[in-house]
């Protein structure tokens, strides 16, 4: 389907492109124009290519349109070189698992790794001077507009604009938006402030962007346009927050139908599911336009409050600040805080810091993350009261900001949170503390409020190089790491295939599809499955006897609880449990009462766990909700709402907006998703370990 379209593109922009004046297609303008625009295999060498892209310094108004051509047949070029570029990391992806596995005697895998990957290197180069040349043209197009007479300049780029009237093609439209950011006339800003109600949402954000150019370069005396737009873009956010909010439901409630029509066999998709897939995938590329829509029109908003002139900008900001304190919808509040992050301004700054009280969790969440965005130091005394706030969703999040300010304020506020702190918040303390003085007393509350007394007054800051630890890093050792549990017994810390965590609500997602039932170093291989291994070998029992040392070495003030996944999900109880021993005995017995089979489930999966996390930051029990969890699979998503790996990532994204669950994975196997799980795990903040049964 994408060579289809990629085809299909570049055909209709052939037929599209404008007729070159005479005098732009002939001389050496025009020579080295044709020398950049012979793309491909069979093409001029990138060398000679960038040559010849040294040589339109001289462009003029005239040669625009020329330009553009040579502008659009690169973007096409590139393009496509970038769809290959994702097939061959995709394959690449497969090779690189059956080249590590003990069945690739002869090291056919391997090599072909090696192929792909030195094709895959040789087309990022590409892309690169393709994108070279591209900044190039651009550059020679803003010149040749700069070099036009100042009364001149909205004929020059006339016929680009009936261009842009006439085109229908969006991949046309989006570029053409983008080339309008180099030229600063009034007559482009109507015609991109009209294009911020273009249909295709792509156009909306190369226009957002090209305008945010435009206001960058602006002078008080175009203030007029930047006023009338600067009304009207904040109230474009809200509408595009809702229409986000209900194409989510829609994704949502399609994914549910694709799940619910599908069969238990993988490889079965019946119609029915097929069409709900298709409006499903329809959602989550309109979700994502959105996105994208929604960050440039706040850094829209960003650059044409400082377009404005000082006096102007408190005059502008007051709706929006009128508009927040008017909300009562907490989701609508968030948004609109969020979006006040974007801006480096004192009254935005107090604005935001008045939130830090709102009743609703998820809007002093906002509040942090927005305050941590502006990157003011002056925020930090305020941050500090959120260190000290009853949830630990909120205090998480403040960290996070006093860790991204930095400055003497920010340290004392950490120094202020560790005194009370346990869990996983001493943990996420200690590592911003870390961070910022270079010090390493891990959870030691004495040694790090000693150290700050002695300190403060000289400090200046994180150091380029951290020192040693001081007082020695041995467990037990003053400043060292918390002591761990012997074997079979509680400890100050917990562990799960080498990942430790201080966290004491946790939540194990255990896969239990198929593939479970093979050895740890067996892999699927020509589509065939291996078989299944005797009892007490099998990938399953390598899980759970690292699963139940674990749940033995729970202290008994932590809580935890179990969701086990196949093709279907189960959750051992409906809330986290105490981990007292005979939680711990029932526990055992229920994972031993698993049945391995089916196909992979783990978006649904995290979802379920996530709901034993509390269902919203409304929830009032949320202050008791999980704050880790431990994600196992040995094999790729293949079941569930959401399927695709990117697409998880982005949902599980949103899911964990305002829960702030630390998400640690661990790929049981070489058939494991790698790539993902890694991902998914540094979204969060989690770590990943893939266990290979592989010595070495």
């Amino acid at each position: 389907m994408q060579v289809r379209w990629t085809l299909a593109l570049a055909l209709s922009l052939a037929i599209a492109l404008p007729v070159l004046p005479a005098d732009a297609q002939d001389g050496g303008l025009a020579a080295s124009l044709e020398t950049i625009r012979d793309v491909g295999a069979d093409g001029k060498p990138l060398a000679e290519r960038k040559a010849a892209a040294a040589a339109l310094d001289g462009a003029t108004a005239a040669d625009l349109p020329a330009l553009w051509e040579t502008l659009e047949t690169l973007q096409i070029f590139r393009h496509n070189r970038d769809v290959e570029r994702k097939r061959l990391d995709k394959q690449i992806g497969t090779l690189r698992r059956l080249g590590d596995g003990p069945n690739d005697t002869e090291g056919r895998a391997k090599k072909k790794l090696a192929e792909k990957r030195e094709e895959v290197a040789k087309i990022r180069a590409e892309i690169d001077g393709e994108d070279a040349l591209i900044e190039s043209l651009y550059a020679a197009a803003a010149g040749a507009f700069s070099r036009t007479p100042a009364d001149a300049r909205d004929d020059a780029v006339a016929p680009l604009l009936a261009t842009w009237k006439e085109a229908e093609d969006l991949f046309r439209r989006e570029r053409l938006a983008t080339l309008f950011g180099r030229f600063p006339t009034r007559t482009a800003e109507r015609a991109l402030v009209a294009a911020l109600g273009d249909d295709h949402l792509p156009v909306r954000v190369e226009a957002a962007r090209s305008l945010a150019r435009h206001a960058g370069a602006a002078k008080p005396d175009a203030s007029d346009t930047w006023r009338k737009l600067y009304a009207k873009i904040p109230r474009d956010l809200v509408a595009l927050e809702r229409e986000r909010r209900k194409v989510h439901k829609e994704y949502e409630r399609q994914g549910r139908k694709f799940v619910k029509k599908s069969t238990g066999e993988a490889a079965v998709v019946p119609k029915a599911a097929r069409a709900s897939n298709e409006k499903r995938h329809e959602a989550e590329l309109r979700l994502a336009s959105l996105d994208a829509v929604v960050v440039a029109y706040r850094e829209l908003v960003a650059a044409l409050h400082e377009a404005l002139p000082e006096a102007a900008r408190a005059e502008q900001l007051a709706p929006l600040l009128e508009k927040l304190d008017r909300t009562r919808k907490a989701d609508d509040a968030a948004f609109l805080v969020e979006t006040l992050g974007y801006l480096g301004d004192p009254a935005a700054r107090a604005a935001i810091e008045r939130q830090l009280s709102n009743e609703a969790p998820e809007v002093r969440i906002a509040a942090c993350d927005a305050l941590g965005r502006q990157a003011d130091p002056k925020a930090a005394i305020a941050l500090t009261s959120a260190v000290e706030d009853p949830l630990w969703q909120v205090r998480v999040a403040a960290i996070d900001a006093l860790r991204t300010l930095g400055g003497r304020d920010a340290v004392d506020g950490l120094i202020i949170g560790i005194a009370k702190a346990e869990g996983r918040v001493i943990h996420d303390l200690a590592e911003a503390l870390q961070a910022l003085t270079g010090q390493n007393f891990h959870d030691n509350k004495v040694l790090w409020k000693k150290w700050w007394k002695e300190n403060r007054t000289a400090y200046a800051g994180p150091p380029k190089a951290a020192p040693a630890p001081e007082g020695g890093d041995a467990p037990g050792a003053p400043g060292g790491p918390p002591t761990a549990g012997a074997e079979g017994q509680p400890g100050d810390r917990v562990s799960f295939y080498g990942i430790e965590t201080r966290s004491k609500r946790i939540v194990y997602i255990l896969d239990i599809s198929g593939s479970m039932q093979w050895r740890l170093v067996a892999y699927a291989s020509g589509g065939k499955a291996p078989r299944a291994a005797p009892k007490g070998e099998r990938k399953f029992d390598h899980a759970v006897k690292e699963l139940k040392r674990s749940i033995t070495s729970l202290p008994k003030d932590a809580k935890f609880n179990i969701v086990c996944y196949s093709d279907i999900v189960r959750v051992w109880q409906k809330t986290l449990i105490d981990a007292s021993p005979e939680q711990k005995e029932k526990a055992f017995k229920w994972v031993d009462g698993a049945v391995v089979s089916g196909a992979t489930n783990i978006f649904d999966a995290v979802e379920r766990a996530f709901g034993i996390a509390g269902r919203g930051a409304r929830d009032k029990r949320y202050g008791l909700a999980a704050d880790t969890f431990y994600l196992l699979t040995d094999g790729r998503p293949n079941r569930g709402r959401v399927i695709e790996p990117d697409a998880m990532i982005t949902e599980i994204g949103r899911l964990n907006k305002f829960k702030r669950v630390v998400i640690h994975t661990i790929g049981l196997g070489r058939d494991a998703d790698w790539e993902f799980l890694e991902d998914l795990a540094e979204q969060s903040g989690g770590q990943c370990k893939l266990i290979t049964g592989k010595k070495g």
